[in-house]
């Protein structure tokens, strides 16, 4: 059983090389990271409101605001380039945000990221800002760290069958989660996605695991426990074990 998702934390590596990251410096020039896409946006002050999406759903709108349709959208502040946007924070994204020149910026889209760097306005023949030149990388999988939950065995809910797992890191880490057996993946439901909160903000990631209720009473006897392999997107592993309250 797979489940995409993600989780968090900053850490120092060499800014010298285009694809780090998180680069060590974020005023440091550094090439553009593999994938780049560069992108000229028309806002809707443009002529006719001829607005440009970023796939269909990310456009500039007449206040000079990034609009996210879905998702969210979050200024990480002034970087020297789309390669110095190192992390995916856990905070701080909205629907809007202003565009600014020299600012970076995380996209949170379905389940996925962007890392978008604003390289200047466009602006008509009469000097009116009508868009920006941007650039932006997808995906985008924050920093390359092992996932730290905040414990390695945990129990189920002896009512509920169900556990819920969180991590230590401060930055969101993409990742996806695999069952032990594909025995387990018969008897427990596992979802991993971001928590968005009371604010519909996107403030870190967890898994939850349930078990069905035709196994309820086998994990009363303690004859079941499942073992999850979460994997980053850079290939780092962690594990947890699950069992019934009453082992």
């Amino acid at each position: 059983m797979l489940c995409l998702c993600l989780l968090p934390a900053c850490g120092d590596s060499n800014g010298d090389e285009p694809d780090n990251p998180n680069p060590i410096n974020p005023d440091k020039e550094v090439a553009d990271p593999a994938g780049t896409v560069k992108l000229s946006m028309r806002s809707e002050a443009a002529v006719g409101d001829s607005k440009t999406k970023l796939d269909g759903d990310l456009w500039i709108d007449g206040a000079d605001n990034f609009y996210s349709n879905r998702g969210y959208i979050v200024d990480i502040g002034s970087v020297k380039g789309l390669g110095n946007i190192g992390y995916i924070p856990k905070a701080g994204y909205a629907k809007r945000v202003a565009v600014t020149p020299g600012h970076g910026y995380i996209w949170c889209y379905n389940y996925g990221y962007y890392r978008i760097y604003v390289s200047n306005y466009t602006k008509n023949a009469a000097g009116e800002i009508i868009g920006a030149d941007i650039k932006y990388q997808q995906p985008f999988y924050g920093i390359d760290e092992v996932l730290k939950p905040t414990e390695a065995s945990l129990t189920f809910d002896p009512d509920s069958y169900e556990a819920r797992i969180e991590f230590e890191n401060t930055s969101i880490i993409p990742f996806k989660v695999t069952v032990s057996s594909s025995n387990a993946a018969n008897w427990v439901n596992v979802t991993a996605n971001p928590y968005y909160g009371n604010t519909s903000t996107p403030l870190y990631s967890f898994i939850t695991v349930n078990a069905y209720n035709q196994y309820s009473s086998l994990l009363k006897l303690g004859q079941l426990e499942i073992i999850l392999t979460i994997e980053t997107l850079y290939g780092k592993t962690s594990t947890i074990t699950l069992r019934p309250k009453n082992q």
